[in-house]
């Protein structure tokens, strides 16, 4: 028996195509219950396609929410590749005006691992807003957008950016103009009431996070610098729920989590995408969440709901399998 992978998610299937999500018709709904208002979608890995096998909580999966930090995954996934197309390394200086330079690395790990609003505001201004729009839908994203800065909320150009190689070589990137992207494809409500907020439901989460760790992404230079910053993100209720749940199960089951959360107080709900390999059966998933309530309220409820599903799925109680 081959031993397993140190990082498991290299192990998932490589897909060109936009990722496909097929109803798994499995029922969450009696596994347990969160406040009016959330919303999660998990997802299990086909082996051989890359197909996600999906079940929503309540049907759910489409309800739209303010995804704050959570969409630093996607930004800094686009970033790993970003730095291919301009022959960049993670040592490389990037500096957007009069900002502070920093290196890829700083602000790749930053945004990541610690949530940090201004290293995501240089990324996502340096990867740009028309290219992210361009992303989201070649991965199959159907409602959901990334279109402002956090402390720049009309924000959506890019000023010119000076680059310094290692090497001490420099170079610019020309400013961007800014770019009206539609907040979604539908009429929804607004989060937060604000037309111009960025917007996510927990099915597109999960369909972005199979695309980043499936797709192109993948065979960028510099991809661990990707994952390593989901590996060590702070504040992963997820993951506390599935050790939680290695601890109350007779079999021990053993999980490997790259994840990202957010949480926006104003209106005290937290959000998160993880990816989840779960070793003791061999199997990949992906599950997005958004828990209303206070912070320590939304802890509890994440916790609950994934060692709610994970807990089934070792118990024999669910199965995410295709229908077809």
């Amino acid at each position: 028996m081959a031993a397993p992978l140190l990082e498991p998610w290299l192990a998932l299937p490589r897909i060109d195509s936009p990722v496909r999500l097929v109803d798994s018709g499995a029922d969450l709904d009696g596994l347990f219950d969160m406040p009016d208002g959330s919303t999660l979608t998990v997802a299990s890995v086909a082996p051989a396609t890359g197909d996600l096998h999906t079940a929503r909580w309540r049907g759910t999966g489409d309800v739209g929410f303010y995804p704050a930090s959570t969409i630093k995954w996607i930004t800094a996934a686009m970033a790993v590749g970003w730095m291919d197309q301009h022959d960049m390394s993670p040592e490389t200086v990037i500096q957007l005006g009069d900002e502070r330079p920093a290196t890829m690395r700083e602000l790749i790990l930053s945004s990541l691992m610690m949530s940090d609003n201004d290293a995501f505001n240089t990324l996502q201004e340096s990867v740009g807003f028309a290219e992210t729009y361009a992303a989201m839908k070649n991965w199959g994203v159907q409602h959901s957008m990334i279109r402002r800065h956090f402390t720049r909320p009309h924000w959506n150009h890019s000023r010119p950016i000076r680059v310094t190689h290692p090497d001490g070589q420099t170079a610019e990137i020309a400013e961007r103009p800014a770019v009206d992207i539609p907040l979604n494809l539908d009429p929804r409500p607004a989060p937060l009431g604000n037309p111009e907020s960025n917007y996510f439901t927990s099915v597109d989460f999960v369909g972005c996070g199979a695309a980043t760790l499936m797709g192109p992404t993948r065979d960028a230079t510099y991809f661990p610098l990707l994952t390593q910053g989901l590996s060590w993100s702070n504040q992963n209720y997820v993951r506390e729920g599935l050790t939680q749940l290695t601890g109350e199960l007779d079999s021990r089951p053993a999980f490997a989590t790259l994840a990202k959360p957010g949480w926006w107080p104003p209106d005290g709900a937290n959000s998160e995408l993880a990816y989840i390999y779960d070793a003791t059966q061999d199997r990949h998933y992906f599950l997005a969440v958004y828990a209303q309530g206070t912070n320590d309220e939304a802890r509890v409820e994440m916790n609950k709901a994934a060692r709610a599903v994970f807990g089934a799925i070792h118990r024999g109680e669910l199965e995410l399998t295709s229908q077809a």
